[in-house]
């Protein structure tokens, strides 16, 4: 079997339907309002507590037509029928969609995600055992040092002022990999070095005080 393409969607403002108001529909919910989606549901009854925020909800059956004018959709009923009609409706209409309990027809997955600032790390198991894939992240979670999350914004700044240096675009990517290299290897300290390297280059705006690195 083809493996699923993993990708980025940035879902900040835009509408996304959910389909069902239970435990697993929950979780979806509480992923996507945590990424700043507009989350819209329809469900004839809530059968589980619900994230707190602004969600604009519909106490029915879901209809084909709730699909109209929404950027994602996830199908996560109790009901297999139900999650199937929601994803054959979703694919008639381009719409990707998550249908909880059937991953092979789903055109999208959520992963489970660890993030350190913009450093983020996604494992999958392309919806064979969400469980494993929920262990390896926890996992991930409890190793990765919170001191990661300045290292990489520090990085990022210095990936900034490099862009407007005088250092080739080969120096720039060399030099780059090797600051890299200093995140990984010293994750608890990385941001007081790469901040003491970045200090140091502002203050002689040379490409050289960059030699040091």
């Amino acid at each position: 079997m083809t493996r699923p393409l993993i990708l980025q969607f940035r879902v900040s403002t835009l509408p996304v339907l959910v389909v069902g108001a239970g435990r697993v529909a929950a979780r979806k919910i509480a992923v996507l309002m945590e990424h700043g989606a507009r989350i819209r549901v329809i469900a004839p009854e809530i059968r589980a507590v619900l994230p707190r925020g602004e969600i604009q909800f519909s106490r029915r059956e879901f209809r084909a037509s709730d699909l109209d004018g929404h950027f994602l959709a996830v199908a996560a009923t109790d009901s297999r029928e139900v999650n199937a009609f929601v994803g054959e409706e979703a694919r008639k209409r381009g719409i990707p969609v998550n249908i909880v309990d059937d991953p092979k027809r789903s055109t999208f997955l959520f992963t489970a995600t660890v993030a350190r600032g913009p450093l983020m790390l996604s494992v999958s198991t392309s919806g064979a055992c969400p469980a494993i894939a929920r262990r390896f992240r926890r996992g991930l979670d409890n190793t990765l040092s919170p001191a990661l999350s300045a290292a990489m914004g520090r990085l990022a700044e210095i990936r900034s002022v490099l862009s407007e240096s005088r250092l080739s675009k080969d120096e720039r990517r060399a030099l780059l990999e090797t600051l890299a290299d200093l995140v990984w290897e010293e994750r608890e300290t990385a941001d007081d070095r790469l901040l003491l390297l970045l200090d140091e280059h502002l203050k002689n705006k040379t490409s050289d005080s960059w030699s040091d690195a």
